[in-house]
């Protein structure tokens, strides 16, 4: 046994004080473990492990800076305790700070490296952070110290699963399954763990590869099995991986008697029923939601004739079979045609329009599939000349240009319309020749026939066609909530923001006990700017102690933070919004740190299968559309406060002047006049505003703090008081007051340098959210404003990997090439001549970043013809016109790509082409107010304060499209952000 050294050993009174001041600890008795430590120092003022557990103590009771002060001291004292780097460790932990934990943890383990607590925590954290080969390593370890204990073989396979040696998996589990005795797991108690545990084996055995060999153990184990459901829906995969259809149609057949409305069901049993490849299988196992495979061969075209007439045949088998199934008479519908589709589309609608279902319009925009769009995953060969892959389900037609002349859409109008005349005039829907009539329908079934007809008319465009066939099944049925709220989703769409959210609130109050009634009213308030009415509505489904807003944040409601932020900063207050923002990546932030507790509770209760899918679900969270969303914002306020500030180029001060060098002196004196007026008005608003800002955030501050007294006296009174306060009364304790906000304004946050912030934030999304376009839009143009070329070119290589034709990634192709000046070379010309031809290295204030330095400049001029083509810059600008003007591609979004492109590249001629191609896209794809507000915007900008006529023209025309829409009433459009209701 190793001797004690000599600054670590205690007295026999000292060293049980000591050891008492651990079990304080874990005991949470953190002012008694204070008391004792204290008293242990006091004789033994230099004793490392008992300053360094007085750290930890004082950590525990909030004192942060005296903890870290105390622990540091004590590693000092004593720097080859293992305590001592165990408890800065935790320290760390504690912080959410895992790479120094863990090498403090590391630090321990080098003079303690057996011990068993420090290589838990170590493991817990390695797998944390994803450190895959340290946490297999520490896992191995423990495994060799405690062989006897099951939670480190299932951990310790678990582990080799994580880092991709499945094989290592089975071994693992089946050499823990030999050092079992006897029937140990005949126990009651002890079934469901194997159970999950031979569950999981199968799991594992079909990750490696091993496809029949699982289908084996299946079968082997299925007398010991306990989740039957499980084993089933594994066994039909396994069939299908096989190619044994018909033996996977069974198995699925009889998984959809349990549940007929599953479509991961349906989706096996389509693979069966087509006989598709094994390869094609596994990727329509993965489809999610209502995606089948039927959808992704039609995208591809490869559902032919004979593939229609199989599957009609098998709904038609299961219709009969499901009676009332409502996946069974919808699916039909995604690959019928023709009077088949017609006839199956009148007796679906019928029947719900007989029931009053207020979703029946959104059900059936599944049906409006784009003919022949191709998917995001080609069916084609595979790059090694394996089997054909199964593609992506067909994009639904989403923009009202493309479905006022859809067939199916054409279709289901149609009927929709016949079924109005036919129950106006009868009462009745319409019935064939040699058919009797049916029994009249009641009046409700006109209403709603009439509501499916508005959502239709609005889904084309039609919105004031919509507007007045909503009015008149308000008529029918006045206290109907959902055609009232439904109104207020279209005038939304017609611009009129503020007859919205009156829509949708009058809709609140007849029922204002519906909670979702009331989130809708909130969201509509905040985007018609009405923050404080928005705020006092959403207060109602708060606790009624504290403050509305720390209850929302404590409740995770992000859908309410985001619109919130977005409001503020329509109205101009960036620092608000970003507070809110950063409050949902806080959010984000907790639900990773929620999984530690489970890294260690999931290996003893044996649900593997569970923890692995937590896992992966932990490690896509970042790009989730919430986090997605509250990073876009964060990044566009970063640059717009960038943009802003005095010195970069469109900011204020002298960057923010305009170009003199052509100017008179009697013209550059009223310009510098001029600006100084703007700066001196601007800062005088801002500081108007910002005392505004500080007056309510005190209001609110005295709120809060007045309910939550009033909430505390409510319950020590004793009496009645159960909505104020009783959940707190009950647990007999006070309700605690929301802590202060030091920084209520987000000062702070506009303080900061904002292109550090946003290249942090645009790296988080580029590791965790690359699939999507908007990532790497945003990364490009915080990338631009760095001046860092190179990244800008690999945002735009990434995005176009992704989406070759997106008019907003050529738009910003071009702008590279623009601001670099990195045209290719012509033959024999060196590479390095993109740079400027002035030689300058620093470019003026209102020209952008500094051009690239000869190196950079020859890599983006040999990625020049794969980026911008053959016809160079020019080319490009050329492609994007045709993009933006092309029938089957054009939208107004393309075309106002293709007018900022011109302005860049072309003189005044240029400036005209790019007003005119603007102006031709209004009565095409993408007319919607913001998209009109966008376009407005965009020529203001292409065009200058000498176009403001053209500017006012085209406000005029956008006026006219919308009549209703707030934006075009005044003399410039205003950025609106409107999101589908």
């Amino acid at each position: 046994m190793a001797s004690i050294p000599d600054n670590r050993k205690l007295p026999k009174r000292e060293a049980d004080l000591f050891k008492s001041i651990l079990k304080l600890y874990e005991r949470k008795e953190y002012k008694k473990g204070l008391k004792a430590a204290e008293a242990v120092l006091k004789k033994f003022p230099t004793h490392g492990e008992t300053l360094a557990m007085k750290g930890l103590t004082l950590n525990a009771l909030g004192k942060k800076e005296e903890a870290h002060d105390h622990v540091r001291r004590g590693l000092r004292a004593d720097l080859r305790s293992h305590v001592c780097w165990h408890v800065y460790g935790l320290l760390h932990r504690s912080e959410r700070n895992y790479a120094e934990a863990i090498k403090s943890y590391l630090n321990a383990l080098k003079h303690e490296p057996e011990n068993l607590q420090i290589l838990k925590d170590l493991a817990a954290l390695q797998i944390q952070i994803r450190e895959v080969k340290g946490f297999v390593e520490t896992r191995r370890k423990l495994l060799g110290l405690k062989s006897n204990l099951q939670q480190n073989w299932t951990a310790y396979a678990v582990a080799n699963h994580v880092a991709g040696n499945a094989e290592t998996t089975v071994q693992a589990i089946d050499a823990f399954v030999k050092t079992l005795k006897g029937d140990r797991y005949q126990r009651a108690d002890e079934r469901y763990p194997h159970s999950e545990l031979l569950l999981y084996k199968n799991l594992a055995l079909s990750d490696a590869g091993m496809t029949q060999e699982a289908l084996d153990h299946l079968e082997e184990c299925s007398d010991k099995v306990m989740d039957k459901l499980g084993w089933t829906k594994k066994k039909g995969e396994l069939l299908l991986a096989l190619g044994r259809h018909e033996d996977a149609e069974k198995i699925y057949r009889e998984l959809l008697d349990r549940g007929d409305e599953d479509y991961t069901f349906h989706r096996g049993l389509q693979c069966a029923v087509l006989k598709l490849p094994p390869k094609q299988c596994e990727e329509a196992l993965k489809l999610r939601a209502c995606e089948l495979p039927s959808g992704a061969l039609r995208a591809a075209g490869k559902l032919g004739e004979a593939e229609v007439e199989t599957l009609t045949k098998l709904y038609r088998g299961l219709r009969e079979r499901f009676e009332g199934s409502p996946a069974a008479a919808r699916i039909p519908l995604t690959f019928l045609e023709g009077e088949e589709l017609r006839s199956s589309l009148d007796a679906y609608m019928r029947r719900y329009l007989r029931k009053g279902v207020p979703s029946l319009g959104t059900d059936l925009s599944s049906v409006f599939e784009k003919q022949g769009a191709p998917t995001s995953v080609a069916a084609g060969g595979d790059a090694d000349g394996g089997e054909e892959k199964l593609g992506r389900p067909s994009p639904v037609v989403t923009d009202a240009f493309d479905l006022r002349n859809h067939p199916v859409q054409q279709m289901v109008m149609d009927l929709t319309k016949s079924f109005v005349e036919s129950l106006r005039s009868t009462g009745r829907f319409p019935t064939a020749e040699g058919e009797k009539d049916g029994d009249k329908e009641p009046e409700e079934t006109l209403a709603w026939t009439l509501f499916l007809r508005a959502q239709l008319e609005e889904r084309t465009g039609f919105l004031q066609e919509a507007y007045d066939t909503l009015e008149e099944c308000a008529a029918l049925q006045p206290t109907m909530l959902d055609f009232l709220q439904r109104k207020g989703r279209v005038l939304r769409k017609m611009g009129a923001l503020t007859r919205a959210a009156e829509a949708v609130d009058s809709a609140r109050m007849l029922d204002k006990a519906d909670r979702y009634m009331n989130s809708k009213a909130t969201k509509y308030l905040l985007r018609a700017g009405q923050i404080p009415k928005a705020e006092q509505t959403i207060a109602i489904f708060t606790r009624h102690e504290g403050d509305p807003q720390h209850n929302l944040f404590e409740m995770q409601c992000s859908w309410f933070e985001l619109e919130w932020a977005e409001a503020q900063i329509r109205a101009g207050k960036p620092g608000l919004a970003m507070k809110k923002a950063l409050a949902v990546h806080t959010h984000f932030e907790d639900f990773v740190e929620d999984q530690f507790d489970f890294h260690t509770y999931c290996m003893r209760k044996v649900t593997l299968r569970s923890y692995l899918g937590m896992l992966r679900m932990v490690d896509d969270l970042r790009s989730q559309k919430s986090y997605r969303r509250a990073s876009a914002l964060l990044v566009r306020a970063y640059l717009r406060l960038h943009d802003e500030r005095p010195g970069s180029a469109g900011g204020g001060g002298a960057a923010g002047l305009p170009d003199m060098t052509n100017m008179t002196a009697a013209e550059k004196k009223r310009v510098k006049a001029k600006a100084r007026r703007d700066a001196k008005k601007k800062a005088a608003e801002q500081e108007l505003e910002k005392q505004q800002m500080l007056d309510e955030a005190a209001r609110q501050s005295a709120l809060a703090k007045e309910t939550a007294n009033g909430s505390s006296k409510t319950d020590d009174g004793g009496g009645g008081g159960e909505k104020k306060g009783g959940h707190n009364k009950r647990r007999g304790r006070a309700a605690a007051a929301p802590p202060v906000d030091p920084d209520p304004l987000g000062l702070t946050l506009l303080e900061k340098d904002p292109l550090p912030e946003a290249a942090r934030l645009v790296a988080l999304l580029s590791a965790h959210a690359g699939a999507y376009v908007e990532t790497h839009l945003l990364a490009f143009d915080v990338a631009m404003r760095r001046g860092k070329y190179l990244l800008a070119a690999r945002a735009v290589i990434r995005g176009r990997a992704l989406e070759p034709r997106n008019p907003e990634l050529l738009l910003r192709t071009i702008q590279l090439y623009h601001e670099a000046q990195a045209t290719p070379p012509s033959p024999g010309q060196p590479a390095a001549s993109c740079a400027p031809a002035d030689g300058s290295s620093t470019p003026s204030p209102t020209t952008g970043p500094a051009p690239p330095s000869p190196l950079v400049a020859r890599v983006l001029a040999e990625e020049a013809e794969g980026l911008l083509g053959t016809g160079g810059l020019a080319g490009a600008v050329a492609e994007l016109v045709r993009l933006a003007e092309d029938a089957e591609t054009g939208s107004l979004g393309a075309r106002v790509c293709a007018a900022k492109a011109l302005s860049l590249t072309a003189a005044e001629q240029g400036r005209e082409q790019a007003v005119r191609i603007v102006r031709e896209g209004l009565d095409g794809r993408g007319v919607t107010v913001p998209g009109c507000a966008n376009a407005v915007e965009a020529v203001r900008g292409v065009v200058g304060e000498d176009g403001s006529a053209a500017v006012e023209a085209l406000r005029e025309v956008c006026g006219n499209t919308f009549p209703n829409a707030e934006v075009f009433k005044s003399s410039s459009a205003q950025e609106v952000v409107a999101s589908s209701g």
